[in-house]
Parts: C-alpha cells; structure tokens; sequence
C-alpha cells in the first residue's frame, strides 16, 4: 500500500481554513457585536429579565454568525470536494457538528419570538430561562443535528473505504 508523498497530505490546508472560518467568524465576539448591530438587534435587556431576551437574543446573533460561518465552510467543501474529498468531506463534517446547531437555535428563536428586533413589541415563547434552556424542541433539535453528523460521518466513511478498496484492487 504505497501511496506518493503528495497524494494524501495535498489537502491538509482545507482543514485550516474551515478552523479558522469556524474561530473567526462562527465564535468571534467582536464579529458577533458586529452583526448584531448590523441587523439592529435591541440589547436594552439585561440578565434577569423576563422573558430572557438577553440570552436569546445572543444566541440568535451567535446563531447568524454560525450560519455565515457554515456557509462560508460549505462553499469551501464544494469548491475543493473534486479533488481533496478526503479533507473535504471531514471539513462537512466538522462544520456540521459545530455549526449547525447555533444555526438550528437561530431559526428556532426567530421563529417562536415575534418581533424578536422590535424591544417593544417582541414576545417570546419562553417565559422563563429554564423554559428557554430545556425546551423539548430546542433539545429535539440538537439531537437531531449530532445523529444526522453521525449518520453523514457512516456514509463518508464508507464511502472512502469503496474508494479506496476499489484502488487497492485496480492496482
């Protein structure tokens, strides 16, 4: 089983990237306050209040940046999938996993919170923190994300073991 020097470790660079789409635009809290004032998100509420618009609002900002960062790391996946599918396919994955669920809680905020950007008018499906924190829904989702991660990770496994079986034998 000899593989060239440069067949496996070429797309190592595409791991890097996704790392570093994932550190500055999925998880940096200056691009966070950014967006957040892009999209004139209110932070006149405080810890404490109720219903807890302080953290759901950061959470639907946090989520908006995670689904920035996603799309920025599936378009990268798709621009390099022809010819590193190896390091693509692990950058989907990762990508996935991480980002996905902060994109999830980001759909599920604005849907169940009504003029979520209007402090006056907003309302809130969550009367309470531990409402919002333990919702069935919200855990539902989660889950949801990390079997569907597992279950791409089956199918990207295998298919890598196809490929490369089917090279070990056209050799």
């Amino acid at each position: 089983m000899q593989t060239s020097a440069r067949s496996e470790p070429e797309g190592w660079w595409i791991l890097v990237v996704s790392l570093l789409i994932y550190a500055f635009v999925g998880t940096n809290w200056t691009f966070q306050q950014y967006v957040g004032h892009a999209l004139a998100v209110p932070d006149t509420a405080l810890p404490g209040d109720s219903p807890p618009f302080y953290f759901i609002r950061h959470d639907f900002v946090r989520g908006v940046c995670a689904g920035i960062a996603a799309l920025l790391s599936f378009v990268l996946v798709a621009a390099t999938w022809k010819r590193f599918p190896h390091y693509s396919g692990i950058a989907l994955f990762m990508s996935w996993l991480w980002l996905m669920p902060h994109v999830c809680d980001a759909w599920m905020i604005y849907w169940r919170c009504p003029h979520l950007l209007d402090a006056h008018k907003a309302a809130s499906a969550w009367n309470t923190f531990d409402e919002y924190l333990n919702d069935p829904l919200r855990q539902a989702v989660k889950w949801g994300n990390l079997l569907f991660a597992v279950a791409l990770a089956v199918v990207l496994s295998r298919r890598w073991r196809e490929e490369r079986s089917n090279a070990m034998a056209a050799r």
